[in-house]
This record gives structure tokens, sequence and C-alpha cells, in this order.
């Protein structure tokens, strides 16, 4: 892996739920969808979550006939996102550490046009308990200046024990603890000041 990515550039692996995606909002849309018309698109996209049948499904016109409609997801892409990403791209490898169904946390990267910003070789997503796998992660990247950024405080100081720097987004306003290896951020694009 290491060939594949430029050595002195530092890594960022975001989390994906309440970090990129306003995940409140993704599941009010599915939710109003289902009630209003439950389809045979619906049922295709729940084959797909589940089987990875059809092939393709993500990218066809009846997705957007579906709960998994692109337009839901990419709706719930907070504001600072793609301003934050397109910059940030030229600046630092970007990847993905998450933890959820695996088909459904890639389907919204795709969904919400995301995806091309974040190197297939750094998209890291795990059931639950990702925590878990930050150690052996870290043992497979460069050595290089490596961020983490997450929405949960538990997550952040576990991560920041790791010795890497940890940006804890909290969009709201909410007590958090104190830790040395945590910056706590507001909105993404304070990390292009950091960074």
């Amino acid at each position: 892996m290491q060939s594949s990515l430029n050595k002195v550039r530092p890594i960022i692996l975001f989390d994906i739920d309440s970090t990129l995606l306003n995940g409140t909002r993704v599941y009010s849309a599915t939710l109003t969808h289902l009630i209003r018309k439950f389809n045979r698109a619906d049922l295709t996209a729940l084959r797909y979550l589940l089987f990875r049948r059809p092939k393709g499904f993500l990218g066809s016109p009846a997705a957007g006939n579906s709960f998994l409609a692109p337009r839901h997801y990419r709706e719930a892409l907070f504001a600072d996102v793609l301003p934050t990403l397109r910059k940030l791209k030229g600046k630092a490898s970007l990847g993905i550490f998450s933890q959820g169904p695996g088909r459904l946390q890639r389907a919204k990267l795709y969904l919400s046009g995301i995806e091309e910003y974040f190197s297939p070789e750094l998209t890291f997503i795990f059931p639950p308990r990702k925590i878990l796998k930050a150690k052996r992660i870290l043992a497979q990247l460069p050595k290089t200046r490596i961020y983490f950024v997450d929405d949960r405080p538990g997550i952040a100081a576990a991560l920041a024990n790791h010795r890497v720097k940890v940006f804890l987004i909290r969009r709201r306003s909410k007590p958090v603890p104190q830790n040395g290896g945590i910056i706590r951020i507001r909105s993404l694009k304070e990390i292009l000041d950091i960074v």
C-alpha cells in the first residue's frame, strides 16, 4: 500500500455519519419515502443492500425511485463538506474510518457524490466497535502525520490514545472531555488551518 500513497502528505480519515452526512436528514427522507410509496425499486434496493444484487443498481435510474435516492444523500451533506474536501484533496490523502453495514456505508459515499475524494486504499469500514481495529489500521499506514475526524467523544478519546491527532467535530455546542490529542472543531473548514 505504501507505494501507491504519497508518503509526505498527511492522511486524514473521516467518519461518515454526523461528520460528513447528516444522518437524521437522510433517515427522515428515507422514512418519508417508504411511508408515502414503497415500490418495486425499494425491493430492488433492499436486495442490493442485502445480497449485492443487482450489480450497478446504485448508478441506475431505479435507484432514484427508491429509498436510496441520491438526492437524499446529496441534500444530507453538511454545507462545509464539499468545499473542505476540494481543498484538502490537494494537501492530504483522504480516507474513511467508519462503522456500520459495509454496503450501506459505501453506498452513502457513492450516493452523496463524495466517493471520488477518498482513496480506496484508505477506506476502512467495520461493523460495530471500529475502535478495536484502530491499532491494526495505523500499523498499515505510511509513516506520516495521521488525523482522524469523528463526532463521538468516546471514539475521539480512544483514537487520541494511539498518538494521532483527532478532530472532534461538534456542530452543536455540547460539553466534551479534555484530551491533549483532540482538536475540537465546529466546522470541517477549521481543518484547513491546521493540516
